[in-house]
């Protein structure tokens, strides 16, 4: 409650703008400062465990291996694995080989080997080795796209090289060429077993001139022959049909006189 003090000068009194309070101030409670609070500092966050620091932070159904337990079975599997290849490629190597040689051994025994002894008259009388004579197997059902020439495959030519065209010829049919040699003996490998045509024909022993080839021979040869009647010309010669097989017996052949 405001009052004017009576006491106080005329200047108080007159003034209006002051007014004068005798009574005592009321306390007023003041709440006492609060202390000001220290930041606080920034939460610090922990680093993730790595997920492999321990067993308990394994994934299921994984173990953990020290580096260098790791690097050691890499090398042993490198090692099992040379070896393990080494070893098939030398086996498999050597399966190789075995069938190479049982092929091999297989082909040598399908070629069939003809062999024969030739043999003519002396003027003299006696028997002479038919060197030079001219030995022809030609397999049958096999026909050559064209007649095979007959220049250098005749017995008074030189004995032809491997390369000349006519013996390629024979050899395409499947067939074989030869000569008989200073004993009169002849050696040929057909590649297969089978019914072939065997033409010999002598170096030396010769028909008279009146005589011919036999027609029924003459229209065979002509399948294979390019002028058959002058590949045989005054020669004596043989025509047969041989069935070669394995353990084909020496053919022995004597022209005897005209």
């Amino acid at each position: 409650m405001s009052r004017k003090n009576s006491t106080e000068g005329p200047a108080a009194a007159s003034d209006p703008d002051f007014i004068v309070d005798d009574d005592a101030p009321e306390p007023v409670a003041i709440p006492p400062a609060r202390p000001s609070a220290a930041p606080r500092p920034a939460p610090v966050r922990p680093e993730p465990p790595h997920p492999y620091d321990s067993l308990e932070t394994l994934p299921k159904g994984m173990i953990l291996f020290h580096r260098r337990t790791f690097y050691v079975q890499a090398l042993l599997l490198l090692i099992f694995g040379v070896a393990a290849f080494w070893s098939g490629y030398e086996i498999g190597r050597g399966d190789a080989q075995y069938e190479q040689q049982v092929r091999q051994e297989q082909a040598e025994r399908e070629r069939i080997p003809v062999r024969g002894n030739l043999s003519y008259p002396l003027d003299a009388g006696g028997v002479g080795k038919d060197e030079g004579a001219v030995v022809i197997a030609l397999p049958q059902g096999h026909l050559p796209n064209r007649f095979i020439p007959i220049d250098g495959i005749r017995p008074q030519d030189p004995p032809p090289v491997e390369s000349h065209e006519s013996l390629q010829m024979i050899e395409e049919l499947g067939g074989k060429y030869t000569r008989a040699d200073q004993d009169g003996q002849f050696y040929l490998v057909v590649p297969d077993k089978g019914p072939y045509w065997l033409l010999i024909i002598s170096a030396h022993a010769v028909n008279p001139k009146e005589k011919d080839i036999d027609e029924i021979d003459f229209m065979q040869l002509k399948k294979y022959f390019d002028r058959p009647e002058d590949l045989i010309n005054r020669y004596q010669y043989r025509w047969s049909e041989e069935e070669v097989t394995i353990g084909f017996e020496p053919i022995t052949h004597h022209f005897g006189q005209p």
